[in-house]
């Protein structure tokens, strides 16, 4: 009976302490527990010091979850423990993504969390890297909490429009003097600086995107044969020819830079032309605005055929459509061609040997010009600015300024 009271006489000893503990701790709470602003502070990524405000009538302590880019640099209660402040330092946010901490204030059993946000860098300077491939001009916003100062570290191909500005927001436009001409890139650098704080941004402008085909105008004779064209590039390109007479042979050749293209035979009198296109997708700039395509066009102009080319006799042909040079009667012939009547009068060299052709020389390649002398009875007949048109080796044909045509032995 003794021990029965004992303990319960101390159950309830027990019991009053801790209803005396309990008072205590509920006499330590604020009456007056509130912050002064709202419950998430949003930042940009600059260095910057900032004040959370409470009311608080009681003690109260502040800490931060995380710590790690936000310092408490000081804790005023305040005057009779109301209208208390938090100062906090909050470091520069160098990365692209978003960060987040946490202030606590206690304050007896009651706790007030304000959330501290700092966004990524672009929140203070929205670009550091800037590409001239596509433009001329990059436009870079600041929001400073300082005055701000840019130097141009390298780089002399560009201009900013201001190198100095006040805390806030602004902007600055960095412009180049002109497009990339060379065909290496080159770069720049200036340094940002504002409070403390001090970024370097980086200024790249690319080679420009290169098609050259040269040459860009050919001529080829009437019997077409192959031609090759030399293309420099640093972009993918194609292309395609304007007629089905000409087309880009296929070649295994390592220098894919020379191609090579077969003509086919013109079979009519009059010359023909055809265009080779040469397309990429690039970037180049036109007066200062961008142009997604480079292109390149290249004309063929192909000789007709020479009339005098569907003969095989030897001998000296003449052509006006009116008058005749020489008379041979029995070995007169008439050609139509094209609906045009066109009459050749014809000597056959060996069966006339008084007509003799001189000046002509098995090292004479076609396209050159030669100067034939036409001699008849040993007596200079005239003298003749001829072209090669063709030489199979055993015959030549040649066609004067006048018209006058020969068909020699050779």
């Amino acid at each position: 009976m003794y021990i029965k009271q004992y303990y319960l006489t101390g159950l309830l000893s027990f019991a009053g302490m801790l209803a005396c503990v309990s008072c205590s701790l509920l006499g330590n709470d604020p009456r007056q527990f509130e912050r002064s602003g709202p419950a998430s502070v949003e930042l940009t990524a600059a260095t910057q010091d900032i004040t959370i405000g409470l009311t608080c009538d009681k003690a109260w302590s502040a800490s931060l979850k995380s710590g790690k880019w936000a310092v408490i640099m000081k804790e005023d209660p305040g005057t009779d423990n109301l209208n208390g402040s938090v100062q906090l330092h909050i470091r520069l946010n160098s990365e692209q993504a978003v960060r987040k901490d946490t202030l606590v204030i206690t304050s007896g059993s009651k706790v007030l969390e304000t959330e501290i946000v700092q966004k990524g860098i672009a929140s203070f300077v929205s670009a550091t890297t800037l590409s001239f491939d596509r433009t001329l001009e990059q436009t870079v916003e600041i929001n400073a909490v300082s005055a701000w100062k840019m130097t141009t570290v390298s780089g002399n191909w560009f201009t900013l429009s201001s190198d100095t500005g006040a805390p806030g927001k602004s902007t600055v436009t960095f412009t180049a003097k002109a497009r990339q001409d060379d065909y290496d890139a080159r770069s720049g650098e200036v340094v940002f600086k504002s409070g403390t704080d001090e970024l370097l941004l980086n200024l790249v402008q690319s080679q420009t995107d290169v098609l050259l085909v040269a040459p860009e105008v050919l001529t080829i004779g009437c019997r077409g044969g192959s031609l090759s064209l030399t293309a420099q590039y640093n972009v993918k390109y194609e292309v395609s020819c304007s007629a089905d007479w000409l087309r880009l042979a296929p070649t295994k050749a390592l220098n894919q830079d020379v191609l090579v293209f077969t003509v086919d035979e013109n079979p009519a009198e009059e010359e023909r032309s055809a265009e080779i296109v040469f397309t990429a997708d690039g970037s180049i700039l036109s007066d200062g605005q961008p142009s997604g395509k480079l292109s390149q066009t290249v004309v063929l102009t192909q000789s007709g055929t020479d009339p005098l080319l569907r003969e095989t006799a030897f001998g000296v042909y003449y052509a006006d459509g009116r008058k005749t040079l020489y008379d041979p009667l029995t070995m007169q012939m008439g050609r139509y061609y094209d609906d045009t009547s066109v009459s050749f009068r014809m000597m056959n060299v060996e069966q006339a040997s008084i007509i003799e052709v001189r000046g002509f020389g098995n090292d004479l390649r076609e396209g050159e010009t030669v100067t034939l002398t036409l001699v008849i009875d040993r007596k200079t007949a005239g003298e003749y600015e001829a072209v090669l048109l063709q030489d199979d080796g055993q015959t030549a044909w040649l066609r004067a300024t006048d018209g006058t045509g020969f068909i020699l032995k050779i």
